[in-house]
């Protein structure tokens, strides 16, 4: 029974009075039912795919219907059901048929009074059915596993005996596996048998030559103490290979001298090995296999620690340009790819005893030891290295490599302070200076200055203390403000305005230098904005891009955003930038500036002519405006040959049609000679400073300068 709970039947039975007196003699007997009557297939089919019944009763003169088919049905849903047949009539064949096919019992209707203990009986048989069922798949399930763990431990299941008189003999589980490790082929058939025995020859056998010891040492320190053995040793396999195991047994003495061991040996060749690679990672780096941080530091202390004669020991440290955004940008696995090709030129360049090592990133350390006289012909040789462009998924891109160097003994009296000295000489490295650097001992009070301005420049981007300042650009003749470029500016709370000078190369060395420029790029077309809705300019405004930003490959994407956040058409932007960007073969670069000229903002080349940049490398470009340095504004009024220069470049930029900015004017002088040359705009000192953004609002809205 069900307890207090009323029993589900199904009642298949096409008379509606005979299921009405079914119920009602299960309920004057005492037994609380709660029935679904059907009277066709489709109906026992819907019913036990819809409810549960704890029994099914069936008449067994249906026309439509026969008991047998519904026991199939309910044999096919669940075989634990049970299922009593009520009957008027019935023959002795035809019952026969009716049990055979599944049916729990047959009452006759006639002695209806058999129903309910025949309900309940098959009920109590149904739960222990299931129960027991329930059972069995457990211990099926469990039998399964044990199976499973057995089968699948990577090692050997075992009982070692041994004998007073020395001998051995070996126990084995797992007899499919034991083939991996030993010779089964004298151990008989393995099928006869779940364990395989075998003697200990057989297995010392097989221990590599130089293990046997340590395993027999284990073995008999063992027996001795009665302490478990625990070993590791190497096992030549039939095949010809290696494979290690680590054996750990606990020991009984027996009561006739004897010791028995019962143990398990794993194999730890992966383990083995992965410590082998843990063991070389702990001196090579994962990426290069060249020397990290650690072992060259050892290898330096070695080579200072030797006596130097007439030699001198040189450190190079080497970086590469604008490493941290490109990792930022493009991930790991690029990354890695970068790292990798940088490696493979800088090995090409090794002398014999040279050691060159990866310390993170992109920072790679050279070790000379025995440095030649003229050490700048070796660095030129390692900038040559960089000439040519990597190729990263598919994307050639240029990376220009900074050298810092410092030298033992004139610069370090030890492995620890020529680090320092030749990272500190690294971070000063200016482009316009040369690609290497010596170290100097000023450099350390200047190391420490960067390091301030850095952490200082930090706080001061979230906390909003960047500003910009904005420098007009005025048309030659009407003197009317055809443009404006946004210049950055950086209020300190404490030392007041610190000049650009100071810290964007410390922002770029630093990594700081993109999130700067997306802050700059914010403001000055948030600034654009009010203008343009003021009705006060009508033309873009000029934003300074690092060749840092348009080196990572979602900066197009980020410009849009900024454009989009700020409602400002793309004609609403300038974007200048340095002839060393250009000048450098490298496709993302090309990439990001044809993207965003391609939606209409517009480019500049500043400083033009500082560095020797080729027209033809401009004309491959979206670039629509060029700007002469100021250097040669000031030395063209002074000298003639600076004078044709700069008309040379108005024309030829001209002849390109582009249009030509002059920067720094400075005196009427000046204006007069860029007049004649037909420069289309002119920027400087002579019209305004760079100036707030309220007080170059006012400058617009005068509208004229210079009267």
């Amino acid at each position: 029974m069900r307890g207090t709970d009323p029993v589900r039947i199904l009642l298949v039975e096409d008379s509606e009075l005979d299921a009405a007196w079914l119920m009602e003699s299960l309920r004057r007997g005492g037994m609380q039912v709660e029935a679904h009557h059907v009277d066709n297939r489709d109906g026992v089919a819907a019913a036990l795919a819809q409810r549960t019944f704890d029994i099914v009763l069936c008449d067994y003169s249906m026309p439509s219907l026969s008991p047998l088919e519904v026991t199939l049905l309910v044999q096919a849903h669940d075989p634990d059901l049970p299922l009593i047949v009520v009957t008027g009539t019935i023959g002795e064949e035809s019952a026969v048929a009716v049990m055979h096919a599944g049916a729990a019992d047959l009452v006759l209707k006639d002695r209806i009074a058999r129903l309910r203990p025949a309900i309940e009986r098959e009920l109590a048989a149904a739960t222990t059915r299931r129960q027991n069922r329930v059972i069995e798949q457990a211990r099926q399930q469990s039998d399964m596993v044990l199976r499973g763990i057995a089968k699948n431990i990577p090692g050997i299941i075992f009982r070692r005996y041994m004998r007073t008189d020395g001998s051995l003999s070996y126990t084995y589980m797992q007899k499919e596996l034991l083939a991996d490790f030993i010779d089964t082929g004298d151990l008989g058939d393995p099928a006869t048998s779940p364990l395989v025995m075998a003697s200990g020859a057989t297995l010392l056998r097989a221990i590599h030559p130089d293990d046997r010891k340590t395993y027999r040492d284990a073995m008999a320190l063992s027996a001795l103490t009665l302490e478990p053995m625990i070993v590791e040793f190497r096992l030549s396999t039939a095949s010809g290979g290696t494979r290690w195991l680590r054996s750990q047994s606990q020991p009984e003495k027996l009561s006739d001298g004897s010791v028995q061991w019962d143990g398990i040996a794993l194999d730890v060749t992966e383990l083995k090995a992965a410590e082998a690679v843990r063991d070389h990672l702990a001196y090579f780096d994962p990426v290069t296999d060249l020397p990290n941080r650690a072992h060259f530091t050892r290898l330096l202390i070695e080579t200072l620690s030797r006596p130097l004669k007439d030699r001198r020991v040189a450190l190079l440290c080497l970086g590469l340009e604008a490493f941290a955004d490109f990792q930022d940008g493009w991930g790991l696995a690029a990354t890695d790819a970068l790292v990798r090709a940088v490696a493979d030129r800088l090995r090409q360049l090794l002398e014999p005893g040279e050691v060159l090592a990866r310390f993170e990133g992109a920072y790679f350390c050279l070790l000379l030891p025995d440095a030649p006289a003229d050490l700048d012909q070796r660095l030129w040789q390692l900038q040559a290295a960089f000439s040519l462009p990597f190729t990263v998924d598919g994307v050639q891109m240029s990376r220009r490599a900074h050298v810092g160097v410092s030298l033992y003994p004139a610069d370090a009296s030890d492995a620890t302070e020529m680090l320092q000295h030749a990272s500190t000489a690294l971070h000063e490295v200016k482009p316009s200076r040369g690609p290497f650097r010596y170290y100097a001992a000023e450099m350390t009070e200047r190391a420490v200055k960067r390091q301030w301005i850095q952490t200082e420049l930090a706080a001061a981007l979230t906390n909003d203390r960047i500003t910009l300042y904005y420098q007009p650009l005025v048309h030659p003749v009407r003197h009317h403000i055809i443009g404006a470029e946004a210049l950055v500016r950086w209020q300190h709370e404490v030392r007041g305005l610190i000049p650009p000078a100071d810290f964007i190369p410390a922002a770029e060395q630093g990594g700081q230098i993109v999130e700067l420029g997306y802050e700059v790029l914010r403001q000055a077309l948030k600034q654009t904005a009010l203008w343009r809705a003021a009705g006060l300019c009508d033309f873009p405004i000029s934003v300074n891009v690092s060749g840092i930003q348009l080196m990572r490959p979602d900066f197009s994407v980020r410009v849009r955003a900024l454009l989009d956040q700020t409602g400002q058409p793309p004609t609403a932007l300038k974007l200048e930038l340095t002839e060393s960007t250009i000048i450098r073969d490298d496709d993302l670069v090309h990439r990001n500036i044809t993207d965003l000229a391609s939606l209409g903002v517009s480019f500049a080349l500043d400083d033009f002519g500082m560095e020797h940049s080729v027209f033809s490398r401009l004309s491959e470009l979206p670039i629509d405006t060029v700007k002469v340095d100021r250097f040669f504004i000031s030395q063209m009024t002074k000298a003639a040959e600076h004078a044709a220069l700069v008309q040379a470049i108005v024309a030829m930029s001209h002849a390109m049609h582009k249009q030509v900015v002059a920067e720094g004017v400075e005196t009427q002088e000046e204006l007069i000679y860029l007049r004649a040359y037909q420069c289309d705009a002119l920027q400087g000192y002579l019209f305004s400073k760079p100036v707030p953004a309220a007080a170059m609002e006012l400058l617009l809205r005068q509208g004229r300068l210079l009267g």
